[in-house]
């Protein structure tokens, strides 16, 4: 896990190859550490992304990193009741995402981190974003 700061970042979202609810039930029957049952996380049908570049970094390619922030997804869930159509929804979320949490008055810097299986993959875990 760290953190850094971006620069020229941009938002995006692709429709979501959705896992079978049968295999999600199976994560899902383990049960936890109290021993109570999970209920499964309704899934999103999209896959939100930063691109940016790295700050201070002249010679950052530049970076495509998938958001798995809780916050993004529980937004989805709650918002899509009030924006419709779902094309309206989605530009609130980049709103957020983009516009506010990466405003220029904003000192902002990304939570990264990756998983044990896919030690190059990283992906965006968090966002902080303090006024300057």
């Amino acid at each position: 896990m760290g953190a850094f700061k971006p620069c020229d970042i941009e938002f995006s979202w692709e429709k979501a190859t959705l896992e079978s609810e049968a295999k999600r039930e199976v994560c899902y029957a383990q049960l936890s550490f109290f021993d109570k049952k999970k209920d499964a996380i309704e899934q999103i049908p999209f896959d939100f992304y930063y691109y940016f570049r790295c700050d201070g970094r002249p010679d950052c390619p530049g970076h495509k990193l998938p958001i798995i922030d809780w916050e993004i997804g529980q937004a989805y869930r709650n918002w899509r009741y009030k924006y419709k159509p779902e094309e309206l929804l989605l530009q609130k979320i980049r709103q957020r995402w983009l516009d506010l949490m990466c405003a220029q008055t904003n000192d902002l810097y990304f939570y990264v981190g990756n998983m044990q299986r896919f030690r190059d993959n990283f992906m965006v875990i968090g966002v902080f974003y303090p006024q300057k």
